[in-house]
């Protein structure tokens, strides 16, 4: 990234590391940590470990008493906390996205994990009995508070056995013994409520310029299969190991980083699952019968204002909607559900992930009160004389049963199908997608005690904030959770390398406070979790809410504390549905209110307005609604320009929105190049992509607002072929390798060169931002038999100023797209150019488009053709031709002969066999039927043997209905002389 005012500045980072014991706690004792030869300092009253460095990458070292640090080289490109796991000498260790988790293995401990609904209490004993008989092992008691060898509420069954070689044969046989599926795996953690198995699964995230055949030859080669793929990533894969043990396929991980082959590699995790409601219910607060949560958090009040905006929106907005990904609905209960003021249900999805079956079967029923717990917060109904109240009951609900146990693979489809997303989880049982009306909320009031941030959950949290709700982000509201059992007591911990899912830094960590005491003081309720993470606090504790069985409880922890916030969000997406999610992040910390100011806790203390304990301050529901209200969402427009004329504010822009000024190639490093910034008025210096080395692309965006912006990325995209009408998010979204052979029926490739995060950019300023692009990622010259003209797409995420018209490039001024071309050695030397690109677009139904082709400025004499890779496209477009009165066909010895045409409309029979339609004239027309599916490639050609001005010669073809509206277009663009 690279300002235009700081020029060779080397930039400091400040990083900042947490250390934590197997199973996730806080180290409390001193350490040596070291990054390269710098030591990092302990922050005075925090067990974290803190010093500045250049940008770059160093080697992580870390000297305690009695554990070692996993040796590991740490990339420094940003501000952010660093969670270390620590584990005794010469134990192994498991990768989970940047982490390395250090593990005791027990060889003679198995889990057996349900992948779905698991047995009945009354199952179960037989089921146990059975096993245990025909293995040879016996139940192997835990260290939780049930003390038994059952985790999980039942999905974790833990066995001893016999003979650590005996694994083997239960994993084959024991699925078909029990007649259900069953996942085998041993024990990474063995804490309490921290139970943790890794088995013979793993989600593998390859490095771009691996193509398929390669990836199915190493997982072919390692006696593998892949099991799915991920939509969250491009190259990201499921894959089952089906020979050797954990030993080896731990050791051919590693072995496929040190060829640098993959981004992660790390294993499918089950992990037991935590709710955060209070320990103790109800708790032994001597006030407590007299707290009343919604009133000291303006809920009340915040009705009145959202009445006195659109009487409608009271209790919040229709076009609004929540999920609960929490433990299920009870669907009958009296105090939920019925017909919002649009006339439509209250509960537009409800789906058990546990059982994998739909919440309105008979007999469904939830397996505890937390659920219900969740949502009567959100959405219990109000004012209908019942006795508890909801927060935005008037918004749409989803209601889901959350896996038991957490397989990191479903967990993060979960998240995705609640969004609307297509997941393509091929689960049995699994739910039809995409759903209609994707959640703009999601809360969730669980977590994982101790489980490090998979590479697969990061990339799922960034997907839903980049490409949810049409690219104003999908806001996941995370309980900090209530601290975890040690020697009988309840401990607070640090969230950072704990409960990592609320510590991301694109969800909202919440911790929870209790009422006033008898001093008036609200403070921090005595178990909740905190860290540099939490957002804001909210006032969970003695929270009134529906039970399971048709009646109320008295609910609390950051399990309310959570759903109390997304409840709040709700309420100010009614008053500003454009509102993205960084945005309501940020009024949800401005509006909260500071408690306990005079706090001296080295940890909970207030600096700088921040609070480890409270974040910054406590909800307050009213003044963050108010704060949407008033909150201008065009006074912030980061604007990537479709040509030099467009000022984004006003959208379509039309022009040549193909060839966007704000983003261009050089093939040096700009930072060493040290060419002066082009004007913004200008286009700017772009090259020709050289093949078989790295190249630099530079976004430029600017803030053309009245107000300086909050956080936000700079996402930039490279597609193998050029299109008429990129689609937001489809085309956007990271689905594939640019040297994969192209599918049938065609869909967008695309993937992701690069990401930049910036903290703020001042209104009126224009900032570049440089990516350097890996040669291993620039595609062939060829794909699929064809030359295809690649693009490249830009996005700021997430997306800011006017509403889009539409959903293409030229409808958004946050997006852009750059037609490329790039130099191969091996380019031929005649006067032939060609160019594939696509026409239409994945949700354009229409059957029949007209193409424009535009000669340009190229001389009269040089021909110019389409021509179609589809051959019934080719057929039924010639057909239409023929019954041109226009019509005339020519012979292609005969027009080589004579090199020109007199018609507009042309064919030419090439000696393929394959079909030219060809003009001499200044433009081209053809009728082209949308057959196979609504994406159809076309090839533009022309022949030129002169050199080209400075400003370069484009072939545009251009996309229209039948009607003659321009619907879209793209180019070939010659700029310079083809290598001798």
């Amino acid at each position: 990234m690279k300002s235009k005012k700081i020029k060779n500045t080397p930039e400091r980072i400040s990083v900042v590391i947490s250390l934590h014991n197997p199973g996730g706690t806080l180290y409390e004792k001193d350490a040596l940590v070291r990054l390269g030869r710098i030591k990092l300092k302990r922050v005075k009253g925090k067990n974290l470990y803190s010093g500045k460095v250049q940008k770059g990458s160093y080697k992580l070292s870390v000297t305690t008493e009695d554990m070692i640090a996993p040796s590991r080289v740490l990339e420094v490109t940003k501000n952010e906390i660093t969670p270390i796991y620590l584990g005794k000498k010469g134990w192994p260790s498991y990768r989970m996205g940047k982490n390395r988790v250090p593990f005791q293995p027990e060889e003679n401990i198995i889990g057996l994990v349900f992948e779905t609904q698991p047995p009945s209490e009354r199952e179960s004993k037989k089921l146990m009995e059975k096993v245990c008989k025909q293995f040879k092992m016996k139940p192997h008691k835990l260290k939780n508070e049930k003390g038994t060898n059952i985790a999980g509420d039942g999905a974790m069954w833990i066995f001893k056995l016999r003979n650590a070689k005996d694994l083997d044969k239960v994993r084959a046989n024991v699925s078909k013994l029990m007649e259900r599926d069953v996942r085998v795996g041993i024990p990474v953690d063995m804490g309490t409520d921290q139970i943790k198995l890794i088995d013979h699964r793993f989600v593998v995230r390859f490095k771009n310029h691996l193509k398929p055949k390669d990836i199915d030859g190493l997982v072919e080669e390692t006696s593998g299969r892949i099991l799915r793929k991920f939509i969250q990533a491009g190259n990201t894969y499921l894959i089952e190991f089906l020979k050797g043990d954990w030993k080896n396929h731990l050791q051919l991980m590693e072995s496929w980083y040190k060829e640098d082959i993959v981004v992660y590699a790390e294993p499918d995790v089950m992990a037991e699952i935590t709710d955060d409601v209070f320990p103790a219910d109800p708790p032994d607060d001597t006030l407590y019968g007299t707290q009343a949560n919604l009133t000291l958090q303006n809920a009340d009040q915040a009705w009145q204002f959202l009445n006195g905006i659109n009487p409608n929106i009271t209790l919040g907005s229709t076009n609004v909607t929540v999920c609960s990904l929490d433990r299920g609905i009870d669907t009958d209960h009296p105090d939920i559900g019925g017909n919002l003021t649009d006339g439509n249900p209250q509960l537009s999805q409800c789906y058990d992930f546990s059982g994998m079956q739909p919440c309105t079967v008979a007999g469904y029923a939830p397996d505890t009160s937390h659920g219900m717990g969740v949502y009567g917060i959100i959405a219990a109904l109000t004012d209908n004389n019942s006795a508890v109240a909801g927060i935005a009951p008037n918004t749409h609900q989803i209601g889901l049963e959350r896996p038991l146990s957490l397989g990191t693979a479903n967990y993060a489809d979960v998240l995705l199908w609640a969004a609307g997303f297509t997941t393509g989880n091929t689960t049995v049982g699994w739910p039809a997608e995409p759903i209609a009306n994707g959640a703009d909320i999601i809360s969730c009031s669980h977590g994982s005690n101790g489980l490090a941030l998979s590479g697969l959950m990061d990339d799922t949290f960034e997907y839903l904030s980049t490409y949810g709700r049409g690219g104003l982000g999908t806001l996941v509201v995370y309980s900090a959770g209530n601290g975890t059992l040690i020697g009988g007591v309840t401990v607070p911990q640090l969230i950072t390398g704990f409960r990592t899912f609320a510590a991301h830094p694109r969800t909202l960590a919440i911790s929870n406070s209790n009422q006033p005491n008898g001093l008036g003081i609200e403070v921090l309720s005595g178990t909740s979790n905190f860290g540099p993470e939490i957002d804001i606090c909210a006032q969970g504790t003695g929270a009134p809410s529906l039970n399971d069985v048709g009646g109320t409880q008295t609910f609390g922890g950051t399990s309310a504390s959570a759903p109390t916030v997304a409840a709040a969000a709700a309420l100010m997406l009614s008053a500003e549905p454009q509102l993205t999610w960084i945005n309501l992040r940020d009024i949800l910390r401005n509006t909260a209110v500071v408690i306990d100011g005079a706090n001296v806790n080295p940890v909970g203390q207030w600096i700088a307005g921040f609070s480890q304990w409270y974040g910054f301050g406590r909800l307050d529901i009213l003044a963050a609604v108010q704060g949407a209200n008033d909150f201008d969402t065009g006074a912030v427009n980061l604007v990537i320009r479709d040509n030099l004329s467009d000022d984004g504010t006003i959208v379509p822009t039309g022009g040549t929105f193909w060839r966007s000024p704000d983003i261009w190639i050089r093939n040096a490093n700009p930072a060493v190049e040290g060419l002066p910034d082009p004007a913004y008025g200008v286009n700017p210096p772009n090259q020709n992509a050289i093949s078989g080395t790295d190249n630099w692309v530079r976004v430029r965006v600017k803030n053309v607002g009245t107000t300086a912006s909050s956080n936000f990325y700079v996402r930039l995209y490279l597609t193998h072929f050029a299109g008429s009408q990129f689609v937001y998010p489809t085309d956007f979204i990271p689905s594939g390798n640019p040297g994969d052979p192209i599918p049938n029926p065609l869909v967008q490739g695309t993937y992701l060169i690069g990401e930049a995060f910036v903290t703020t950019q001042a209104n009126g300023s224009e900032v570049i931002y440089d990516f350097q692009w890996p040669a291993a990622m620039v595609p062939p010259e060829t794909v699929g038999g064809t030359s295809w003209h690649p693009c490249l797409l830009a996005e700021v995420s997430p997306h800011t100023g006017p509403t889009p018209s539409g959903n293409l490039v030229i409808d958004n001024s946050n997006l852009g797209q750059r037609n490329i071309t790039i130099d191969y050695s091996d380019d031929s030397t005649d006067d032939t150019y060609e160019a594939t690109g696509v026409v239409g677009n994945a949700e354009d139904k229409s059957t029949m488009k007209r193409l424009v082709l535009h000669k340009g400025r190229l001389p009269k004499k040089s021909p110019i053709w389409i021509r179609f890779l589809d051959e019934r496209v080719e057929k039924t477009a010639l057909e239409l031709l023929r019954k041109n009165p226009s019509y005339r066909e020519y012979d292609l010895k005969l027009m080589e002969e004579q090199n020109k045409c007199k018609k507009a409309n042309a064919l030419v029979k090439s000696k393929n066999g394959r079909t030219y339609f060809y003009t001499t004239e200044s433009r081209l027309i053809v009728n082209v039927p949308m057959i196979n599916g609504r994406l159809t490639p076309v090839v533009i050609g022309t022949e030129y043997s002169g050199k080209p001005d400075k400003d370069g010669i484009e072939l545009v073809l251009i996309e229209e209905n039948m009607s003659s509206i321009q619907l879209g277009g793209f180019a070939l663009r010659i700029e310079a002389e083809r290598p001798k």
